[in-house]
């Protein structure tokens, strides 16, 4: 996905550090700095297993950083690009080389069995093809990903996704930016947590947050963070959310626990969150209105009852509403992915449609809203697009903002108690649309 053409997808990125030599706007100094570290292929001999650099933007060989392209919305924002390559053959090839090697050693010596001597002359044998192959080109592996980087508020928006290319991305800039001491630091839905509360200075509260018990364990399991039975375990009031200690970040539930709550509202009349956006999102106050709509994706919050898939189809009734999303939530399993819809209520705002995961903080799939008018320039519509993407970012991130208020407040007890009514009381509704239900470790067809 990018941000410039098509369905927006995106995680979010903070920019840390505050020397004084850091780049405040986009200016020809930035642009000749990212010109310096350009995408290079490595021309003599084996290339990196990663090799990473920036580019221009539109694609995996532009080069070309030029104000008007690169400079958006005054110079607050700069846009680029970047190009991670992986130089890796698979492990069937290495094998298949190693076993040829030694087949022609044993025919060459009359020896049934290689000795270790033998052995060793085979791998080193099939390393040196693989060598040679790699230095050809053979098993490179080109991704690109495109970055809106607001310089004001240190918020970096990648429309990658994957693990791999986000920590390729990561090295990459801390060298680029070395000198003016400047870092990326992937924000989860815990990460993004701690920053909010603490700029209300609530990072007491913060600490103290454990996961919410909606419902009791489910019965016939033994609670785990994650595979290794000697992970440490929660109290029998707590779920242990296995994923978000998997993750590294502990306190990422609240990304699940957000679901939830706009899950809750959204079925009990109150779809409807009064939000502050951002100042790098456009600043103001806005109304927002939520619906979960088309997909929803679960897990045992417990560790005990696995995950499953819902898929609502076209028109149907949303997967919120089916009998097996009540099951699954009653069941203890917490929302991890959801199809959303968001539309600003006040004045001319925009309507968003969306793949969002809570815990991970990552959008995927996101329909723009459409221009007031056609665009007469490449520059208009490339600043129109990126504001859109900020917006979107910045509209999600006040409704986490909403919710953590809330979360870490007086009022959250009584809430916690609606919730776990709600859950207890929703009534079964009838199949009557056909949806795909993936129940690990097999997939059911369910059918009205």
């Amino acid at each position: 996905m990018a941000f410039m053409h098509g369905r927006v997808g995106f995680v979010r990125l903070a920019v840390t550090g505050d020397g004084d030599d850091a780049p405040k706007r986009v200016d020809e100094a930035l642009l000749a700095q990212l010109g310096e570290h350009v995408f290079q292929e490595t021309n003599v001999g084996v290339p990196l297993a990663i090799e990473s650099g920036f580019t221009a933007g539109e694609h995996l060989y532009d080069s070309s950083f030029t104000l008007e392209k690169n400079a958006l919305m005054d110079g607050n924002v700069a846009w680029c690009g970047v190009r991670i390559d992986t130089n890796a053959p698979p492990a069937e090839i290495r094998r298949a080389l190693r076993a040829q090697h030694e087949a022609a050693l044993r025919k060459d010596s009359g020896r049934e069995r290689l000795n270790k001597a033998q052995r060793a002359e085979a791998r080193d044998m099939a390393e040196q093809a693989l060598a040679s192959q790699l230095a050809d080109g053979r098993y490179r592996r080109s991704a690109h990903a495109e970055l809106l980087w607001q310089m004001n508020d240190g918020v970096l928006l990648c429309s990658a996704t994957a693990g791999k290319t986000i920590e390729a991305l990561c090295a990459r800039f801390r060298e680029v930016f070395q000198g003016e001491g400047l870092s990326l630091k992937p924000m989860s839905a815990g990460l993004l947590a701690a920053n909010m509360l603490s700029k209300r200075g609530r990072t007491r509260e913060f600490e103290d947050i454990k996961p919410s018990m909606f419902t009791q364990a489910p019965m016939g399991g033994r609670q785990t963070h994650d595979d290794d039975e000697s992970a440490p375990m929660h109290d029998a009031n707590t779920p242990g959310v296995p994923w978000a200690h998997a993750g590294g970040e502990p306190s990422d539930f609240l990304g699940n626990e957000l679901l939830i709550w706009m899950w809750h509202r959204c079925e009990t009349g109150a779809p409807e969150v009064a939000v502050r956006v951002p100042d790098w999102a456009g600043g103001g106050e806005a109304r927002v209105a939520l619906a979960l709509d088309r997909s929803l994706d679960t897990s045992c919050a417990w560790g005990i009852t696995g995950s499953q898939s819902l898929r609502g189809d076209a028109g149907g009734v949303a997967p919120i509403r089916l009998a097996e999303a009540k099951e699954a939530l009653a069941g203890g399993k917490w929302p991890r992915k959801t199809g959303l819809i968001l539309a600003e209520a006040d004045g001319d705002g925009g309507v968003w449609t969306l793949n969002f995961a809570g815990d991970k903080w990552q959008v995927s799939g996101a329909a723009q809203p459409n221009p007031d008018e056609a665009f007469e320039t490449e520059v208009q519509e490339r600043t129109w697009r990126a504001a859109q993407a900020l917006r979107l970012a910045g509209l999600l991130e006040g409704i986490f903002d909403a919710f953590l208020d809330e979360r870490t407040s007086s009022r959250w007890p009584a809430t916690r108690e609606a919730i776990k009514g709600w859950i207890a009381g929703r009534g079964a509704v009838p199949r009557k649309q056909s949806v795909m239900v993936e129940a690990k470790p097999e997939v059911v067809e369910v059918v009205g």
